[in-house]
């Protein structure tokens, strides 16, 4: 389930400009985790933008459960080291609210 997710635009990116998308995950708790997301262009190296997104996990009936093990297991992998681009990112994620 998608929580909250958001997008912070930097610089302008074209057709056919080809773009890397770097992917890390943070915020790792029990019910919860975060992706974190930098586009990157690709001959320029200048980020292009910066995303989050919070994502839980609920049973059939809706109820939250905790991250299942595999995905738990797998997020550590891509565990991000905190940078000032990615503490920014989680504090909007943190102030931002979905109705």
């Amino acid at each position: 389930i998608t929580v909250n997710a958001w997008m912070t635009f930097k610089r302008s990116a074209y057709l056919f400009d080809e773009i890397d998308i770097d992917v890390k995950t943070a915020h790792l708790k029990q019910l919860s985790l975060e992706l974190v997301f930098t586009f990157i262009h690709k001959t320029s190296g200048e980020i292009i933008a910066h995303g989050g997104q919070k994502l839980a996990f609920s049973d059939p009936n809706g109820k939250s459960i905790p991250i299942p093990s595999s995905i738990n297991e797998n997020a550590k992998y891509f565990l991000s080291d905190s940078t000032p681009e990615v503490e920014a990112i989680h504090e909007t994620m943190r102030h931002s609210k979905i109705s």
